[in-house]
């Protein structure tokens, strides 16, 4: 609970207890005067002061009831999502949504790579290795990269493969100075272009690709991109990789955390996404998957999955 929930409920008491006294001080006044005769009251008005006290007992009652429950209805026009995005847990400092994700990758890009370890690292692997035994006897390969964020756990580790092309793309201003930085003097061809992953297209690339990769990305994405698109831009004998968190984990964790150097937790609440629905999608566009892998905790639940696909 964040400390403005605490504050509001301290409120809430403190109106509470003020409330009390004073229905306890006019209680007690309107007794006196209706039973023991203070005010020197006449019948008439004692009665209707008896008839008042009556409906103070019934409005206090409603009253209570109305604040310490919370039995006022919420807004219609605030949706669940910001109510929930309201209730951040107090471990973090600041918590985005889909919508907000590039702000979200703009402001954790120089802390990013100190994230990902273990079964994070595990993932990108397999990404790596699915990579590195589709390409190693080829002549040549191209390589398209999308939402490729730093480039540290994946391109970095084909930074000597001087018959490769990696195009990259990402639109987070920060993500593509890290990615630079780290890719620096590397041996293979690069291109970066600096777009949104909802701007592919045919005519922005004019080439088809060996090897498309969206690691660990849909689920930072409020939609799917255009896999019509995606599709044109494959190799007839290539491979589409998807690697992302499972919806098992996601429901244990729902807050992708990035503690900065700079102190404070930022956390982007991700849009979990079944691997068979991503099957499902795809399918329709004429893709078929030929390969899945599942990462998993020590104690067997599923962390991530990556699927590849071809045409």
């Amino acid at each position: 609970m964040n400390n403005q929930i605490k504050q509001e409920r301290a409120m809430r008491w403190i109106l509470f207890w003020i409330f009390v006294v004073l229905f306890v001080l006019v209680v007690l006044g309107t007794l006196g005067a209706v039973f023991l005769g203070f005010g020197q009251l006449q019948g008439r008005e004692r009665d209707t002061l008896f008839n008042v006290f009556l409906i103070e007992i019934g409005v206090a009652v409603v009253a209570l009831f109305y604040s310490i429950f919370g039995l006022k209805k919420k807004a219609a026009s605030k949706s669940t999502e910001q109510e929930d995005l309201n209730l951040i847990p107090s471990k973090y400092d600041e918590i985005f949504n889909v919508e907000q994700s590039l702000d979200f990758y703009n402001r954790i890009a120089n802390d990013y790579d100190e994230r990902n370890t273990n079964f994070l690292l595990q993932t990108h692997r397999q990404v790596i290795r699915t990579i590195d035994e589709f390409v190693s006897n080829k002549e040549s390969a191209k390589i398209l990269d999308l939402g490729g964020g730093t480039g540290r756990l994946i391109a970095t580790q084909f930074f000597n493969k001087n018959n490769l092309k990696w195009v990259y793309l990402d639109n987070s201003s920060s993500m593509v100075e890290q990615f630079r930085k780290n890719m620096k003097d590397a041996n293979l061809e690069i291109q970066i272009v600096f777009k949104s992953i909802f701007d592919i297209s045919k005519e922005l690339f004019n080439e088809v690709y060996d090897v498309i990769i969206l690691s660990l990305v849909l689920t930072s994405l409020s939609r799917y991109p255009d896999f019509e698109a995606l599709k044109l831009l494959l190799n007839q004998e290539g491979i589409l990789i998807i690697a992302d968190i499972d919806p098992v984990y996601t429901a244990l964790e729902p807050y992708y955390s990035v503690p900065l150097s700079n102190d404070g937790i930022l956390a982007l609440k991700t849009n979990p996404l079944h691997p068979l629905d991503i099957i499902e999608k795809l399918s329709f566009y004429g893709f078929r998957v030929i390969s899945s892998k599942s990462i998993k905790l020590h104690n067997g639940t599923r962390y991530s999955y990556m699927l590849v696909f071809s045409l």
